[in-house]
């Protein structure tokens, strides 16, 4: 996933906002599904061999 943010004007917003994109990607990082749903989406997980 990237993320892409352009600032002007306070560093500190700047921070604030760079916290709160990481606390976001992390927090969707250890999002869990159920089996139900990885089956429904068709989620592999380890290596997929084509």
């Amino acid at each position: 996933t990237d993320v892409l943010s352009r600032t002007k004007g306070q560093t500190r917003t700047t921070i604030n906002y760079a916290a709160a994109t990481f606390n976001a990607l992390k927090t969707l990082n250890s999002t869990r599904i159920s089996n139900e749903q990885r089956e429904r989406l068709h989620i592999n997980t380890g290596r997929v061999l084509k």
